[in-house]
């Protein structure tokens, strides 16, 4: 299944935000799989043919690449952390809710 994007669609902002989410988990001591999972998730409401992300336990990056643009990657380095169970509940939740329309 193809999915198209929304032409007007700030792919920067679903980047940031993606990218936001994986910092503040991998800064809270979340499992990688789990901060690749909601990252890519995040990513994943673009419709782009392809959305990517790799989480180390230093460092975070996520890819955003469709056939008719530039593909926008961003790598995180990630300095501190602390474990924060918490943290990545909340923002789990978030990603959830905002993946299902319940946030915009």
């Amino acid at each position: 299944m193809t999915v198209t994007s929304n032409p007007e669609m700030d792919f920067e902002l679903y980047m940031d935000t993606a990218v936001l989410a994986g910092k503040i988990m991998l800064e809270s001591n979340a499992e990688t799989y789990r901060v690749e999972e909601t990252v890519t998730r995040i990513l994943n409401k673009t419709g782009l043919q392809m959305t990517d992300a790799l989480a180390l336990t230093t460092g975070l990056v996520a890819t955003l690449d469709n056939p008719n643009m530039h593909a926008i990657t961003v790598v995180k380095r990630i300095t501190e952390r602390t474990t924060n169970l918490n943290r990545v509940s909340r923002v789990n939740a978030v990603s959830r809710n905002f993946v299902e329309d319940k946030l915009t």
